[in-house]
């Protein structure tokens, strides 16, 4: 068993359907020069999801929104201990 399984295949179909929209036609990649402002929006959605837990953004929901942005945020932190040569 794995941890949030349904979470986790919500958002892999997140990630699908915003490469549909934001890159269509090329295969799935995370085009990363499109936006950097992660933490700001992980905000963002936090409170349209405390207002509504079933909030929309651009019809998809704010939770899952939510959830990706962290995640990108979480693998750019990542990726900045790693270039320093700091373990994580």
């Amino acid at each position: 068993p794995i941890y949030f399984p349904d979470a986790l295949a919500v958002v892999s179909r997140h990630c699908v359907r915003a490469n549909e929209k934001h890159n269509p036609g090329q295969l799935l990649h995370w085009s990363r020069e499109k936006s950097s402002d992660h933490a700001d929006c992980v905000g963002r959605h936090a409170i349209a999801v405390a207002a509504n837990p079933d909030a929309l953004d651009d019809g998809q929901p704010e939770v899952v929104c939510r959830t990706w942005r962290a995640l990108a945020d979480l693998q750019r932190w990542i990726e900045a201990k790693h270039g320093r040569g700091e373990k994580v």
